[in-house]
């Protein structure tokens, strides 16, 4: 053979090994692309034999997120079992979440674990959300002559405070301003030429 034909015979066997390659490339992109295009139907979760949601319960119609045995997804439309964190309390669903009572509970609030979120506000989860502040009196707010209480919220704290006299003749008086508790002091004795005289302090009002 001399070198011409062993040349050829050369690049003949790096052709067909070309071909070969550019063939095989050829058929794994048509697997590929087939198997994206070609893609089975979504898992039926409600059929598989698997807590997919986490809730406790499987399958149709064990769990309440399914519809029907073809239901590709066990989550339901209500909060406690939506996959999501509805009140921002760091725990998302039944059973995780304390707010939730059940799986088609639709309030994953939770009042009185510490932390005020979603629906919870100062009015309806005071213990979350802290107390608003507010005053009320229990003499109907500046009235002399009979002893009161206000009481309340200042700064989520709770307050009392009641008329007393500081000494024979003077009271000290409390009334609400407002939503805050204010306190005043009075001589019982400018009342001495009144029709409805009173001249000393005695348990806690003017008499």
């Amino acid at each position: 053979m001399d070198k011409k034909q062993e040349a050829d015979k050369k690049h003949k066997e790096i052709k067909k090994h070309e071909i070969a390659v550019l063939i095989a490339v050829f058929v794994i992109g048509i697997l590929v692309v087939g198997g994206l295009v070609v893609a089975g139907p979504p898992a039926k979760q409600c059929m598989d034999g698997i807590d997919n949601d986490g809730d406790t319960t499987i399958d149709y119609p064990n769990d309440f997120g399914c519809s029907s045995p073809s239901d590709t997804s066990e989550l339901g439309v209500a909060h406690c079992d939506d996959g999501t964190d509805n009140d921002g309390d760091g725990r998302i669903d039944y059973p995780d979440d304390l707010g939730c009572a059940s799986q088609t509970d639709n309030d994953e609030n939770n009042c009185g674990d510490a932390v005020c979120g979603g629906g919870e506000t100062q009015t309806n989860c005071p213990g979350d959300c802290g107390f608003k502040d507010s005053c009320e009196d229990t003499d109907g707010g500046w009235f002399v002559l009979k002893r009161g209480t206000v009481s309340g919220y200042l700064n989520n704290q709770w307050y009392s405070n009641t008329d007393y006299c500081s000494d024979s003749a003077t009271l000290v008086e409390h009334y609400c301003s407002g939503t805050r508790a204010v306190s005043q002091f009075y001589n019982c004795n400018q009342g001495a030429n009144s029709t409805n005289s009173t001249t000393q302090c005695i348990n806690g009002a003017c008499v």
